[in-house]
Formats: structure tokens, C-alpha cells, sequence
């Protein structure tokens, strides 16, 4: 189901803003993107990625209207059954409107994960790495020819063969009793979830570049994002 509604601008820059091309060389199609988990009643973490998704507006000079996006997740939640927990998408343009999608979200499966690395590499140069948006590459591409063997997501490298992220998640890795994950230099988006876990004094996070080794190592590895929390995950024989 997909809803619309007008914005109007806000402006507030950051990651890479040197590096935006001019208005006319950015696909006309292109769309900034939040994924938002619905679960007890409320949206999870909505004010990050709102907060998120300002910015990229922002650094793209797209409209950006947090009272229109509030209003339309307001009227949508009233349709969700409260025992139930939905995926919503929402996707801003640079006409500034808003489109909404949502669905039901499955089970997480009960088995661990497989995960694999990409022969692939990303150029941590690349600004679009920096913003969740529909340019997405070839990710797409890479992880429904892993999904068809069974992979639940792909992990890529950066030219320095440096671990950046998977596909559809942030990468985590536990060693020591601590917990790692990639910094943001390394080519990476920074996912909602990953700041809320690297805000946890509890959950004893630091960034650190990791390569390969590390997560053939490594005691244990997760991936994470705002939708699915925590999911521990082995990498594929």
C-alpha cells in the first residue's frame, strides 16, 4: 500500500557534501529511503532516522517535511493490527513527496544465518555509500544471486579490502568479550540500529576496521539494522 504527501524544504548538510554532484547530473529518479519498524504500538527509533533522513535530504536539496511524514505514519499505524509487527518504507523524492509503503513482517527465521563476501569491491569515495537511497549499485544484483543459494545476506570490501557492510545490513563481530564494527570511513552507511547499539555503554561496541581474517576468526559475528535488531549470522563454507 503507498500513500503520498507534499513537504516543503529544510536545509542542514553533512558526510561527503563536497563530493555532491550539480542537480542535473543526480538520476531524476532518485529517492532517499528510511525503513522503519513498527512493533507495541509504536515506531522503532522513528526520531533517528528522521534525523537521518533530514540530513540526506538535506545534502541532496531535497524537500524535507517531518509534520507530513509524522501525520502520514500517524494515520497508517491506525490501520496496523497491534499484534502484529510491520516493515515501513518510506521513500522522499526531490519533489518532495513522500511515498509510504508497509507489509506484515515474517518471523525471523529460526536457524542461524548464512553470510558471504562479495568478489565485488566498493569505492569508499562514493558518496552514495554514505546515504541510504534507491541508487543502490549493484547490491541488488550481487545479493539475489546470493539469495538463491541460500545466503541470507552479502558482505562487501572497499578497494583497501577493508569489511564495510552487507547488503541490506551493518556488520558486528564479537572477539574478547567486546564488540566490533566497521567505522563509517571505511565506506559504510550508518545504520540506525548500529548507533543505537554504539550508544549503549551496556552493549560494549567500538568501531574498528575490520578485514577478512576478522570475521573468520572472530568468536562470533552478527548483522544488524533497525528492522531486524540483532541476527547472528556464520559465514558460508
Amino acid at each position: 500500500m503507498k500513500s503520498h504527501f507534499n513537504s516543503n524544504n529544510d536545509k542542514n548538510g553533512k558526510i561527503a557534501a563536497e563530493r555532491v554532484p550539480n542537480e542535473g547530473s543526480l538520476c531524476p529518479d532518485l529517492g532517499i529511503i528510511e525503513t522503519v519498524l513498527w512493533e507495541n504500538g509504536g515506531y522503532f527509533l522513528l526520531g533517528a532516522h528522521l534525523a537521518r533522513l533530514k540530513k540526506s535530504a538535506a545534502h541532496f536539496s531535497f524537500p524535507y517535511d517531518k509534520g507530513a511524514i509524522l501525520h502520514a505514519f500517524g494515520k497508517l499505524q491506525e490501520t496496523f493490527d497491534p499484534k502484529k509487527k510491520y516493515r515501513v518504507r518510506l521513500v522522499i523524492n526531490r519533489s518532495g513527496i513522500p511515498e509510504i509503503s508497509h507489509c506484515i513482517l515474517p518471523d525471523a527465521p529460526p536457524q542461524t544465518q548464512k553470510i558471504v563476501i562479495s568478489k565485488t569491491r566498493v569505492d569508499k569515495t562514493d558518496f552514495f555509500l554514505y546515504h541510504k537511497t534507491t541508487n543502490r549499485g549493484n547490491r541488488d544484483c550481487e545479493l539475489q544471486k546470493y539469495r538463491e543459494k541460500g545466503i541470507f545476506d552479502v558482505i562487501f570490501m572497499n578497494e583497501q579490502n577493508e569489511i564495510t557492510e552487507g547488503a541490506i545490513s551493518n556488520i558486528i563481530i564479537y572477539n574478547n568479550g567486546k564488540y566490533f564494527t566497521p567505522p563509517e570511513s571505511c565506506g559504510i552507511l550508518n545504520g540506525i540500529y548500529r548507533q543505537h547499539l554504539l550508544k549503549n555503554e551496556k552493549f560494549n561496541m567500538e568501531k574498528k576496521i575490520l578485514f577478512e581474517q576478522d570475521l573468520t576468526y572472530c568468536e562470533k559475528i552478527f548483522l544488524c539494522n533497525s528492522v531486524r535488531k540483532l541476527l547472528p549470522v556464520t559465514l558460508a563454507d
